[in-house]
């Protein structure tokens, strides 16, 4: 292969890398509006591709580093797991621009895929919360005393007002 062939084909490797963390971050988005509007089948389905999204970005990157490896070692460039950063540092300008341009999208990707994760993580908490604090409802809505212990192993007390209503208008 030569010179110019090795930067197309890392350039490939990278809008392919780029392509896979966004839709990703579109999965997980989705996932985010299933987790809010409570519509649990969809959520597994987007779990589902979710995990085939994530083993196909961990292909890519495995590959777009073996690529850079392989790239070094041929061209007697010491160094091993060269960081991307590096290697767009030494290519030459035409395939430089490309690439750098793609490393800043990709890193503008991952950085928005890390939020909404934590925004999703924050979500799913408070469902879980809201769910325990319901089921707490239901069980100790009647007139005798509770003697349960909670999770955390102190001694449930009844609130006042927390019985649970359930009529037909």
């Amino acid at each position: 292969m030569d010179l110019h062939n090795d930067y197309i084909a890392m350039i490939n490797i990278l809008e392919k890398e780029k392509d896979i963390y966004q839709t990703l971050l579109n999965l997980l988005k989705d996932k985010q509006t299933c987790v809010i509007q409570g519509k649990v089948d969809d959520l597994r389905d987007l779990i589902m591709k979710e995990k085939k999204t994530i083993n196909e970005s961990v292909t890519i990157a495995q590959k777009r580093v073996d690529f850079i490896n392989d790239f070094c070692e041929r061209r007697n460039i010491k160094g091993v797991n060269i960081p991307l950063k590096d290697f767009v540092g030494f290519s030459p300008e035409p395939e430089k621009k490309k690439m750098d341009t793609l490393r800043y999208d990709l890193k503008n990707i991952l950085n928005e895929i890390k939020t909404v994760n934590r925004q999703n993580k924050s979500l799913l908490h408070f469902s879980i919360d809201h769910v325990r604090q319901m089921t707490n409802i239901f069980l100790h809505s009647g007139k005798e005393e509770n003697n349960m212990y909670s999770i955390k192993g102190k001694k449930y007390i009844k609130e006042v007002n927390q019985k649970f209503v359930n009529q037909q208008i």
